[in-house]
């Protein structure tokens, strides 16, 4: 059927009017139907009201594997277009995480957000955080029974330098974080987090600094 010379109306999805987008004649109407069996949606015309209806499928579409990373918590961050630009270089590329977007903020777990691990710099629009890190800190806080604070998360390597980190550090790869708690001393901390990690990843005891590193590399156990 082809409609009138007139004015149509795309409505997508059907039960939202509001969603109307104005199409004149009968080419756009054309074009607009194209893309509506092309996608595979549900679509009807009304020729008494010049509405041409299209009905998105019951499941939402999926964002891409390739185009976000998904945390503990089911949310998904955009992935950040310089992940391999030399201003966010990790130290061990194989096992970093991928740079993602910092904005939107989002969950990473139940007690963490993705911000909670950005360099302390407004001159990154990026950060890497590793799920598996995500995963440790819960753990630790589970164990500690109270709220764990991050006091340098993911370290871009110019940031990293400033601050007197070593050139292989996993701050740089998104898989380390430093950390204290609320009411916990240095020491009770690092006790709690020796218990977790058990005999994997990375624990620094720095107790003149008052906090611990903590990182889900390689075994290493160090005080600073």
């Amino acid at each position: 059927m082809n409609p009138p010379n007139g004015k149509w109306l795309l409505v997508c999805p059907a039960d939202n009017p509001d969603s109307a987008r104005e199409y004149v004649g009968a080419a756009p109407f054309q074009a607009a139907l194209q893309v509506a069996t092309g996608i595979g949606a549900a679509h009807t015309w009304d020729t008494q009201r010049q509405k041409l209806y299209v009905r998105g499928g019951t499941e939402p579409t999926k964002p891409s594997k390739d185009l976000v990373l998904v945390y503990p918590s089911g949310n998904a961050a955009e992935r950040h277009p310089d992940n391999n630009h030399p201003d966010y270089a990790p130290s061990h590329p194989a096992e970093a995480a991928p740079l993602v977007k910092l904005s939107p903020d989002i969950r990473v777990s139940s007690h963490f957000s993705l911000s909670e691990f950005r360099a302390k710099s407004n001159a990154y629009d990026g950060v890497r955080v590793h799920p598996k890190l995500v995963e440790l800190l819960e753990r630790i806080r589970s164990a500690a029974g109270c709220p764990i604070r991050i006091t340098s998360g993911y370290r871009p390597p110019a940031y990293n330098r400033s601050v007197g980190g070593v050139e292989s550090s996993n701050h740089k790869d998104g898989t380390a974080a430093d950390i204290y708690a609320d009411n916990l001393t240095t020491a009770q901390l690092h006790s709690v987090c020796s218990k977790v990690l058990g005999n994997t990843g990375g624990l620094g005891f720095y107790p003149v600094q008052q906090f611990c590193h903590v990182d889900v590399g390689p075994y290493a156990r160090w005080q600073g």
